[in-house]
């Protein structure tokens, strides 16, 4: 009679429920974030490559030559990544290109590229890319090529 009533009873089923479905949560929760933290990193190099490409619209057009580009760009990226949220930030490949004045539009290009950009993941349970690039180009609005 007790053996009955011991597999009849309801008791302790919701909390069996709960351990079966918490990993599942778990991970998703852990993906939700993982996947939050990869896209701050992406915004923060596009806007760092934004910003050096600033850096190197306004200089003066008619004198500046790809290393003195690679020069103005490569400090304004450093202090902007200063503040992202990477415990070993590491070393970023800065490309700053120009086109001459002799172009149709002169414009200043910086691509960013982050190697190894599967080790920045905080959990590791979902896909990344190999590398992050992110590019940026601004024209010079006062030159006159």
């Amino acid at each position: 009679m007790k053996c009955r009533k011991f597999f009849r009873s309801n008791s302790g089923v919701s909390a069996v429920e709960f351990g079966l479905i918490l990993p599942f949560l778990l991970i998703l929760l852990l993906g939700i974030m993982d996947y939050g933290y990869v896209y701050l990193i992406k915004l923060t190099y596009t806007n760092a490559a934004r910003e050096a490409a600033r850096a190197v619209a306004v200089l003066d057009v008619t004198t500046l030559t790809q290393p003195a580009a690679q020069a103005a760009a490569e400090p304004v990226v450093d202090r902007y990544l200063s503040g992202i949220p990477i415990p070993k930030r590491p070393p970023v490949q800065v490309l700053a290109g120009v086109t001459h004045p002799d172009a149709a539009t002169t414009a200043a290009s910086v691509t960013l590229t982050l190697s190894n950009f599967r080790a920045y993941a905080l959990i590791g349970f979902v896909p990344l890319p190999a590398s992050l690039t992110a590019q940026a180009t601004m024209r010079w609005e006062l030159s006159s090529p």
